[in-house]
């Protein structure tokens, strides 16, 4: 390390202590949020005391990673993909990615780019699976979705010039990953198979999976060929969309009304599938089909229309035509038109299909609105078109991403989030549409159609203007989540969001610009908690790393799990500054036992109860906090709920230092 390098290294740390400093006093003068009722209260130590909803840290990723990054599951191509959610329904798994090296355990990485299970056990989150091939397998990354359950996933395997492994030695090929860690192509039927079939969708049990041959993604001007898989199917050489479980067998979803096979050259394109699998739109010529459980194609509309979505059960069709909005029912295939402006852009609907969002430049509720401006409306059977708010011509596009068909599969990237019902909207804005001066930084916006209200979650309370933004996740990058992955960034009964911002929106919240991690909640009239610590070091010019940062990665959808990524030293006697990690803010969470495996003599011992920073509880204070104690070094002691930790006392010296190097927690 050069001079200038240890003298940057040597100011970073001492800005850092000043931090930290200034920290111990704040938190010296207020307590942290304990709630006496939480029934696990004893579990809730170091820095889990300051959350709410009786929650507590766990770390989700293994503590020895061997150097390499931990992060959010990435997608090397646009292939085999589904909006996916990284954590189960129950909350007991995650999938999560390695960069640069392999985890020791479950053995068998690739070491470039690997992806795991973790599943949490009662004692802590093990690493128990790799859910992507192995490096004899396949050593270059391709996976695709996975279903909710993590149990199947797809797969790309080939590149032969960059190493093709086991899997792609006969060619490219899109591969189905099976629980038991087997592999099969996703294009199999009774006639043969189409190693370039790609998936589209498996259900949360796994026992329907779609795919279609003759993709746009591998198929561009005709040069590879297409099988026909099914003796109702078209013939060799036209596209075709399929439906099996994972042993079979396969049905032709394409047909036509009547059960009639398409022609050769009349080329079936997947548009969509409702989230229980039952209906299935797919697009041949111009017009729009749907396939309804498996035993009947129904015909929909013809010309240049988009595709918007099928809900949860595929009751209602949604889709665009010449600038308004339609709703298709398919039990009765009744189309109602919803709007008739011709300049409607869908921003999100309900799961159901009884609301819908929308914006219009147009004033469609009386003199509500502004001509010529985005105005956002929502749409009910029984009240029409009622107005929301007038945002700005740079939120449309993410606004409104929905409803273009290159990115129905991409949540994440759009900045709307709706409770099933449709009753309760968050989304994103620039638009001043409160009070608060936000000097034309993104906020987040709560709207419920209950109760006809429209307020600012993210807006501070402690100063303004704004001068930093607030989203629902970074994107696109390492440190953010993939577009393709779906986070329930407002929770099901709209009750609580979760979103993350530079700006600082809590006392407690005092590592300047670094993203954090916020929960509002309408519980405490609006209260706003931290998620993530609040006192993550920027550590750049120690580490000349990327600028470190608590990035959102998977929700659950009643908001008891919030999965996020840190630098920070989260968990009580992990001395792990500068190391990435994944970690759970649990609901009624923490290990009265925690898994062994600290490293390199980092720990300062499992059971350590004394945190040396806190995290935020809310933006005012409660009382004293919680000051650190000071250490004696001891052969034996005994943490709390009598476990005991042999320490020798050098080592035990040596931890203490770079803990205070470090800024860490013990």
């Amino acid at each position: 390390m050069t001079a200038l390098a240890m003298a940057g290294k040597r100011m970073a740390l001492c800005s850092l202590a000043v931090a930290l400093a200034a920290a111990l006093a704040l938190i010296a003068t207020g307590k942290a949020v304990a709630d006496d009722a939480c029934p696990n209260e004893a579990l809730r130590t170091g820095k889990s005391r300051f959350l709410p909803d009786c929650r507590a840290y766990e770390r989700v990723s293994p503590y020895n990673t061997s150097g390499a990054f931990v992060g959010q599951t990435n997608f090397s191509q646009p292939r085999n993909l589904f909006a996916t959610e990284k954590i189960s329904p129950s909350g007991s798994s995650v999938v999560f990615s390695v960069e640069g090296g392999a985890l020791g355990e479950p053995p068998g990485g690739t070491g470039t780019w690997d992806v795991y299970e973790s599943l949490r056990t009662p004692s802590g989150w093990q690493a128990v699976r790799r859910i992507s091939p192995s490096g004899v397998e396949n050593p270059v990354p391709g996976l695709g979705g996975t279903n909710s359950n993590h149990q199947y996933t797809f797969y790309f395997a080939g590149l032969t010039g960059l190493g093709a492994g086991t899997l792609g030695a006969d060619g490219d090929a899109n591969y189905l990953g099976n629980p038991d860690g087997t592999w099969e192509l996703i294009g199999l039927g009774s006639l043969g198979t189409d190693r370039l079939a790609e998936g589209h969708w498996i259900t949360g049990d796994g026992t329907q999976l779609v795919f279609s041959t003759g993709s746009p993604t591998w198929c561009i001007g005709g040069v590879c060929e297409i099988n026909q898989l099914e003796p109702d199917a078209p013939p060799t050489g036209t596209a075709a969309v399929y439906e099996r479980a994972p042993d079979g067998p396969t049905q032709v979803v394409s047909l036509l009304p009547g059960e009639i096979t398409p022609s050769a050259g009349e080329d079936a394109t997947y548009r969509g599938v409702s989230r229980d699998g039952s209906v299935i739109a797919f697009k041949i010529g111009e017009t729009l089909y749907a396939r309804v459980d498996g035993e009947v194609t129904k015909s929909i509309v013809t010309g240049a229309f988009t595709f918007l979505g099928l809900g949860r059960t595929g009751k209602y069709l949604l889709y665009a035509l010449g600038g308004d909005i339609y709703r298709f029912e398919t039990a009765t295939e009744v189309t109602d038109q919803l709007t008739s402006s011709g300049d409607a852009e869908f921003v999100n609907a309900s799961e159901g299909g009884t609301h819908v969002y929308f914006i219009s430049a147009s004033q469609l509720d009386g003199s509500e609105g502004t001509a010529g401006e985005p105005n956002l409306y929502l749409w009910t059977p029984a009240d029409g078109i009622n107005f929301i708010a007038t945002v700005t011509p740079s939120d449309v596009p993410s606004l409104t991403a929905m409803g273009v068909e290159p990115q129905l599969e991409m949540p994440g990237g759009n900045t709307s989030r709706l409770t099933p019902d449709g009753t309760v909207l968050a989304f994103e804005s620039r638009a001043q549409l409160t009070a608060y001066e936000n000097a034309e930084h993104t906020q987040i916006f709560r709207y419920s159609a209950s109760e006809e209200q429209l307020i600012c979650v993210s807006c501070s309370s402690l100063k303004e203007p704004a001068a930093f933004d607030a989203r629902f996740q970074l994107l696109g990058t390492n440190f953010g989540v993939n577009p393709y992955v779906v986070i329930h960034n407002l929770s099901e009964d709209g009750s609580k969001i979760f979103f993350e911002t530079e700006e600082s929106l809590s006392p407690r919240d005092i590592d300047g610009e670094v993203n954090d991690i916020y929960e509002w909640s309408a519980a405490g009239a609006g209260d706003l908690a931290l998620i993530s610590t609040g006192v993550t070091p920027d550590l750049r010019g120690v580490f000349n790393a990327k600028k470190p940062t608590n990035t959102i990665y998977a929700i659950t959808r009643n908001g008891s799990d919030v999965i996020f990524g840190s630098w920070d030293n989260v968990i009580p006697g992990e001395a792990r500054e500068g190391i990435n990690a994944i970690f759970d803010a649990r609901v009624g969470g923490g290990f009265a036992e925690p898994l062994a495996g600290c490293g390199a003599g980092l720990c300062a011992g499992a059971g350590s109860q004394s945190p040396i920073l806190g995290a935020a509880g809310s933006s005012s204070f409660r009382g004293k906090g919680n000051v650190r104690r000071k250490q004696r070094c001891r052969k034996q002691r005994k943490a709390r709920r009598g476990a005991k930790h042999r320490t020798r006392c050098a080592k035990h010296r040596q931890a203490k230092r770079q803990i205070s190097r470090t800024g860490g927690s013990k």
